[in-house]
């Protein structure tokens, strides 16, 4: 781009108030970036432009690569990690699990019902009232 083709640019952006412009160079495709001349700072749009402007970058990368998109996914799918205890005692079965979760609820249950008779006592303690007989 020529300098009077960026100034005319300029002059065009702020009278017709633009958000803002970029201009695309081959350079782009090796380096990945570019710069947006903005009128208006909007993060919204920088993301959009941002998320276009990726999307673009990785399409015509790739049909430069000569990769096809199943290999690319192959190439950067993520490791599958599964574990395997080396002690039947680490492996948990569902029943263990189950009986530590319902033994758990009732721990829980015995205690907020104690605290919740220890406060009423209290309370009618305080009052100097009695439970009724």
């Amino acid at each position: 781009m020529h300098h009077s083709d960026a100034a005319s640019i300029d002059e065009k952006v702020r009278k017709d108030k633009v958000s803002g412009y970029f201009h695309l160079t081959p350079e782009f495709l090796s380096t990945g970036q570019i710069d947006l001349m903005f009128n208006d700072r909007d993060t919204e749009s920088l993301s959009a432009v941002r998320t276009g402007l990726t999307a673009f970058l990785q399409q015509r990368r790739l049909a430069m690569s000569e990769i096809s998109p199943d290999q690319l996914i192959f190439l950067t799918s993520p490791a599958q990690v599964t574990q395997v205890p080396m002690d039947k005692e680490l492996d948990l079965p569902g029943a263990q699990i189950a009986a530590s979760a319902v033994f758990t609820l009732l721990v829980f249950i015995l205690i907020i019902s104690s605290g919740s008779m220890l406060m009423l006592s209290a309370l009618q303690e305080k009052k100097g009232t009695a439970w009724p007989r």
